[in-house]
């Protein structure tokens, strides 16, 4: 074997391990040089993998009910979570809206600490409800007031379309939720165009900080709440007053998710 070939099977060696050497296989430039390609979804296929996600919190959530159903996989490349509205029975012989979306987790299936984070997606285009990137844990909290034992959620990316919200990327973390000592730090960032067509999310989550990026930019970092325990990744659409009034958007609508990735430190 010639040397000038060994590059080439050292690639198809890792890309039946890691995935690919295709370009798109990178984080950001910020981070490219020492981090390498760990877990992913390409969202191939025609069904959702039940070795990398399962559903989350199905039933009754928020002023919606999350169902399997509005998750799906759209045979070109793409996960798509999509709200609807129903007629159902109200009880007194009429009938009344139900609002339908859904969301996945990779909990007690993928959860690991550090690295950095991405996903393509095309956001929602309708008021009422919001879509999120985010990386959970199953134990905020517990203890109290120790967010780096307890773990913080990781909003890499929430998404509205209404009022001052539209075009602008938010990232928050919260520790301590539904405790006395609950905090938050987060900023809201507008970028022109951000609603429309696909774009790359991603954090960078290290034990020193957090940094945040939109299409390879980094556009917030932190250093406070650093969670330092496993966590887990959600995918997810909701229903809630703060995203404006559902009964005004005009269904059905949703996410396009085109891969997730997470990179590690070599």
């Amino acid at each position: 074997m010639t040397r000038a070939l060994l590059p080439v099977v050292v690639c198809v060696a890792l890309a039946a391990m890691l995935g690919g050497c295709q370009p798109g296989f990178r984080p950001p430039a910020a981070v490219q040089g020492s981090y390498h390609l760990a877990w992913h979804d390409e969202f191939n296929g025609r069904t959702l993998d039940p070795a990398k996600w399962a559903h989350y919190a199905p039933g009754p959530r928020r002023l919606a009910v999350n169902v399997p159903e509005a998750v799906a996989l759209d045979g070109r490349g793409h996960l798509t979570i999509t709200t609807t509205r129903h007629e159902v029975p109200d009880g007194a012989g009429g009938v009344k809206p139900e609002y339908r979306t859904g969301m996945i987790s990779t909990k007690g299936i993928y959860e690991t600490t550090y690295g950095y984070f991405e996903c393509r997606m095309r956001v929602q285009r309708e008021v009422g409800h919001w879509s999120a990137f985010w990386i959970n844990t199953p134990t905020m909290g517990k203890p109290m007031g120790d967010p780096a034992t307890a773990g913080v959620e990781i909003d890499v990316m929430e998404y509205l379309c209404n009022g001052g919200y539209k075009d602008k990327a938010q990232h928050t973390i919260h520790w301590d939720h539904t405790t006395p000592a609950y905090q938050r730090d987060f900023t809201a960032l507008h970028i022109p165009g951000l609603g429309e067509g696909f774009h790359v999310y991603g954090c960078e989550w290290t034990p020193e900080y957090l940094a945040f990026f939109v299409d390879g930019r980094e556009t917030w970092r932190t250093s406070k709440a650093i969670p330092k325990r496993d966590q887990h990744i959600i995918l997810s659409v909701e229903i809630g007053p703060w995203a404006g009034d559902i009964k005004d958007a005009n269904l059905p609508d949703g996410i396009e998710v085109d891969y997730v990735r997470v990179f590690k430190k070599r």
